[in-house]
């Protein structure tokens, strides 16, 4: 992975602005032409030039982490607040980064709500803000082949504190360097995980209100989610409805699940049955079914060659979604609902999974399809 590069996501706070107004003797933030100048005449692990430089520095010079080791040339992302400080740091690091330690690529990123001013909205808005710009960041290099590091050592402590879960979760290691520290230490791996089959039950929605930011009551039958997630979406009242939002543990949960592949995951044989010979609709049921349930079921049988059998079942479901149902005991056998909005219909999907690697594989490949039906 080392041969392509190494990415560097780095949390930024307030450090190198402290530093330098003290060693200008100014409380006025500097020019940030003069504060250039200044970071030029010292040596990059120099304490005064702050945490973001300091902790950066260590990780150019080949740190062996748990999934590989730091290797030129270097891209760097630096997360700032929504402060005019925030954003005037980011532009003096990006600056110093390339011009001075000539880094492949240095560029800063707003985490929108990230602000001290407004408690709520950091809690909410800039937890959520930070784990999706993180994720499509390190999305992002992850398709460059970019060895990934998340450097959580600057900004406020909840933003640190979070950065260094969004690493664990990602599968990303997580370095902190702390004050009296003169290099990086890798914060150890937590057992952090969730529950990918309430995810895949919950894709349409997870999908949504990420992409949407949020929902009213209204757009989206959320009396049919799962109770236990429901309790962790967030909830307000807007003019006497309820506006419905990923807490930043949702989002972090969602983005996980995203970038990380299931375990053991394995594409089951082809069944070598062909597309029409795989329908086994009940016709008698069909005028009872959900508008184009049988165009729902044949488009199944001709995007995936490992279904054996598509057949609708009874008794039919009250769901205005299309969505995966939890899945069964026998490998082979996958359920979903197909709604057309108003009422939906339970198709059963027989496929040649044989074992844990395949149902991984198949109810990702479904849950995706679904979430364009």
């Amino acid at each position: 992975m080392g041969k392509h590069g190494t990415f560097i996501l780095a949390t930024v706070g307030t450090s190198l602005l402290n530093h330098l107004k003290r060693e200008l003797g100014t409380d006025a933030v500097p020019p940030r032409q003069k504060a250039l100048s200044h970071l030029r005449g010292k040596q990059p692990t120099d304490p005064a030039l702050g945490a973001e430089i300091n902790s950066i520095e260590h990780l150019v010079n080949g740190v062996k982490l748990t999934t590989g080791v730091t290797y030129p040339p270097f891209h760097l992302a630096l997360l700032v607040s929504e402060t005019g400080d925030g954003q005037w740091t980011g532009e003096v690091l990006k600056d110093y980064f390339s011009s001075v330690r000539r880094f492949e690529s240095a560029d800063w990123h707003t985490v929108e709500g990230l602000t001290p001013d407004d408690p709520s909205r950091f809690a909410r808005v800039g937890l959520r803000s930070l784990v999706r710009e993180s994720s499509r960041l390190l999305r992002e290099a992850q398709r460059k082949s970019l060895f990934r590091v998340i450097d959580a050592t600057g900004g406020f402590k909840a933003q640190i504190s979070f950065a260094g879960l969004i690493g664990q979760t990602l599968g990303v290691p997580v370095v902190y360097q702390f004050e009296t520290f003169p290099v990086c230490v890798e914060m150890p791996p937590m057992p952090v995980d969730f529950d990918r089959e309430s995810w895949l039950t919950h894709y349409d929605l997870f999908t949504r209100l990420s992409e949407e930011g949020a929902m009213m009551e209204d757009e989206f039958p959320f009396q049919e989610v799962d109770p236990m997630i429901r309790e962790l979406l967030e909830r307000d009242e807007v003019d006497g409805k309820f506006l419905y939002a990923l807490s930043p543990i949702l989002e972090l949960m969602h983005q996980g699940f995203l970038i990380r592949p299931p375990r053991a995951s394995v594409e089951p044989p082809v069944s070598e049955i062909t597309p029409q010979q795989k329908l086994s609709l009940v016709e008698s049921e069909l005028p009872h079914a959900p508008k184009r349930t049988r165009e729902f079921a044949m488009a199944l049988t001709k995007k995936f060659p490992w279904i054996i059998e598509v057949k609708n079942r009874t008794p039919r479901i009250n769901s205005q979604r299309t969505h995966l149902l939890p899945k069964k005991g026998d490998p082979s056998l996958h359920e979903v609902c197909y709604s057309d909005g108003e009422k939906g219909v339970r198709i059963s999907i027989r496929t040649t999974c044989s074992d844990e690697g395949h149902v991984g594989f198949v109810r990702e490949a479904l849950a995706l399809h679904l979430e364009h039906c």
